[in-house]
């Protein structure tokens, strides 16, 4: 497997007008990094992919369950991803944290950011 690497802001690493690739256990991380960015209904052609934010997390009556599951399938659909290890997250002040350890077929990587 291999990918478009991307930096920091999500945007696309170019090197002499080139992409820049990753690939394996890399590829995996970016993508479930990915997963768990996306917002429901974003992608015009896959739009039953991501996660509720606004709805689960961030509206007025926070449903964490609910994220929890929808990031752990997300997260399941990623090729390469044979099983979640754990799942961690945190809300506080308004700041939501998780840190997920995945299992991949190439090995086992951590997962983690703020929403």
């Amino acid at each position: 497997m291999r990918a478009i690497k991307i930096d920091s802001n999500r945007n696309p690493i170019i090197k002499s007008g080139k992409f820049v690739w990753v690939t394996g256990i890399d590829v995996v991380a970016q993508n479930c990094d990915q997963a768990m960015r996306q917002q429901l209904g974003e992608l015009n052609y896959s739009a039953d992919k991501g996660i509720q934010y606004f709805d689960n997390v961030m509206g007025g009556n926070p449903n964490f369950q609910r994220f929890e599951a929808q990031a752990r399938t997300q997260i399941s659909n990623v090729d390469g991803v044979t099983g979640i290890a754990s799942f961690n997250y945190e809300f506080k002040d308004g700041v939501l944290s998780y840190n997920v350890s995945i299992n991949t077929i190439y090995g086992t990587v951590t997962v983690a950011d703020q929403v």
